[in-house]
Order: structure tokens, then C-alpha cells, then sequence
């Protein structure tokens, strides 16, 4: 799979020391979005980026998409940290956004899955295994038809 190409990307959150929405509210709030030394595409990621944010989990609007971004540069932390709300997690660096956008009203996922191409699978029933790894890369037509179901 090619990585250097990448304009468009999901950023997941779960679920962890709080509820994975909250924790999106808060990072969001900041403006400040750790990736991890481990995240899938950290060495990809760059200013330009667009961005879908997905809560995944079982807690508030969970396995939906509630806002989008676009990456406008990245932070290099000076020190080594960790991310509170994932013990033992260390960040390689922090993105921060522009043109952030909350969705008023939550994107279910299970409602839309035959539209999203990054979706392989035809048991839709395992579209979680898609989204693992903080970070997944997805195409231009899957961000747009995201995109066009906010309201």
C-alpha cells in the first residue's frame, strides 16, 4: 500500500480512561492531537491532511463520525510524554487543525457502511477491523460522501 500519497484520513477515538467522545471533545478543545510512537501512518501524516474524526467504543456516540479537520501542521514535542487518558502511551508528536467543523448531529457508521469504500469486507458485520490503529487512510470520494451527510 502506498502511504506518501495521502490526503484524506479517519482519526479514531476510543474509548480509555474516559469515554472516547469526551475525550475528543477535550483534545479538540486544545487543539492539540497526540499520535503515538506506535500509530498506523504517524511517518505519513503532514499539514493539508483532511480529516474525519470517528468515536469508537460503546459510550456517547460511539461508532460515529462527529466532525472533520484539516491538518494544519504538526508539534514536535521537546520531552517525552504521555497521554493521560491512555496510561503508558507515549506520544511522538502532537497535529494541530484548522477548518475544524463538529457535525451537529452525529454520522452513524453501520447506517452508511456500503458507502465507504475503505470497507472491504462483505460481511459488513466486522467494520471495526477497519478502524484500528488511531489513524486510516481513506479516499477522496469516502470523505466527501461523509462529508455530504452532515447536516
Amino acid at each position: 500500500m502506498i502511504y506518501n500519497d495521502i490526503s484524506h484520513i479517519i482519526i479514531i477515538t476510543n474509548d480509555a480512561e474516559k469515554v472516547g467522545y469526551e475525550i475528543f471533545k477535550e483534545r479538540i478543545k486544545k487543539n492539540l492531537w497526540p499520535i503515538y510512537y506506535k500509530t498506523k501512518l504517524s511517518g505519513f501524516l503532514r499539514e493539508g491532511i483532511e480529516v474525519l474524526f470517528y468515536i469508537a467504543g460503546d459510550n456517547e456516540l460511539a461508532q460515529s463520525f462527529v466532525a472533520s479537520a484539516t491538518i494544519e501542521r504538526i508539534v514536535e514535542d521537546k520531552d517525552v510524554i504521555t497521554d493521560p487518558n491512555k496510561k503508558f502511551a507515549r506520544v511522538l508528536y502532537h497535529l494541530k487543525f484548522k477548518n475544524i467543523k463538529i457535525f451537529k448531529e452525529k454520522i452513524e457508521i453501520k447506517k452508511h457502511l456500503d458507502n465507504l469504500k475503505f470497507i472491504k469486507a462483505e460481511n459488513k458485520r466486522y467494520f471495526g477491523l477497519y478502524l484500528q490503529g488511531g489513524v486510516k487512510k481513506i479516499d477522496k470520494d469516502t470523505f466527501d460522501y461523509v462529508l455530504s451527510q452532515t447536516k
